[in-house]
């Protein structure tokens, strides 16, 4: 056992090392942890490293331990952590990845990805995308949904302004733009390196293959074909939103107005039509020509 005698707990975790772990922390970093836990382990008051002490442990128990039977518990668990101390830019990105690994594990990864654009700030492509972008190329030729999602996490990405001010139109645009180019979907030659899953611990203490969940796939990632191709497509649609973009970073307010949308490119103006304000611009027309 270790000694949690101490005059005042250290609940900030002054007195941890960067990678702190239970048995080598001082006795007021201990209390503080024994308070945490007993207390829910929800309270901001406490450090990071009280946080990161207890996902070592979940970590532990899923890898090392192997306990299947505890995956719902412990993803469940680190859903809420990442809810409550997700502002912390190193803990998100540990806790994301077990959450991913936890997907793989349970045969729960997406089947059509998310295009939102949170998705650009991931410096890589997580484990349970990548395993999910493999089973998709399994199946043909790539359809716009697809290589949008892939573009939006992948690591040489390059969103220009027009395209985070207006993603919603952006999105739109260069969906539209690839089914009018790619109408049978974009064909990608399939890589011949095996898809490599591998789970690095937080602790750095260990790392786990998760290949035996996801066998027979190829590792999408060497792939650079279509990443230029949804690159050109990226800038060619920002550039059609250009206009569109310097009047709504000028005019924030304004960007729903008719006014403001006749700025943008033609594939998205044609919705415009069924607007009622351009219907009631319409009907005051026609009334002005009858009346004349």
């Amino acid at each position: 056992s270790r000694s949690i005698r101490a005059l005042r707990p250290d609940v900030e975790g002054e007195t941890m090392y960067y990678w702190p772990h239970y048995a080598q922390i001082s006795p007021e970093a201990r209390l503080a942890q024994l308070q945490w836990q007993s207390t829910g382990r929800r309270d901001p008051r406490f450090g990071i490293g009280h946080v990161f002490i207890f996902f070592y442990g979940l970590e532990h128990r899923l890898f090392v331990d192997k306990a299947l039977a505890d995956l719902p518990a412990i993803e469940n668990e680190v859903s809420q952590l990442l809810a409550g101390y997700g502002t912390n830019h190193s803990f998100k990105i540990y806790a994301e990845n077990l959450l991913a690994a936890a997907r793989i594990m349970s045969q729960r990864v997406p089947s059509n990805p998310a295009l939102i654009l949170t998705s650009a700030a991931n410096h890589s492509l997580s484990l349970d995308f990548r395993v999910a972008l493999a089973r998709r190329l399994n199946e043909g030729p790539l359809d716009g949904p697809w290589l949008l999602g892939w573009y939006l996490r992948h690591p040489e990405k390059s969103l220009r302004t027009p395209a985070t001010r207006c993603f919603a139109e952006f999105k739109s645009l260069f969906l539209a733009r690839f089914a009018e180019q790619y109408p049978k979907g974009l064909h990608v030659r399939k890589s011949s390196r095996r898809l490599d899953l591998q789970y690095q611990s937080a602790s750095g203490a260990f790392t786990r293959d998760l290949s035996e969940w996801a066998p027979g796939l190829s590792d999408p990632f060497p792939t650079t074909a279509p990443i230029k191709v949804a690159g050109e497509l990226a800038i060619e649609c920002s550039d059609a939103l250009d206009a569109y973009s310097r009047h709504v970073g000028r005019n924030p307010e304004s960007a729903a107005s008719i006014g403001s949308r006749m700025l943008l490119p033609a594939e998205l103006r044609l919705s415009l039509a069924s607007e009622p304000g351009v219907q009631d611009v319409k009907h005051a027309l026609a009334r002005l020509l009858t009346q004349n």
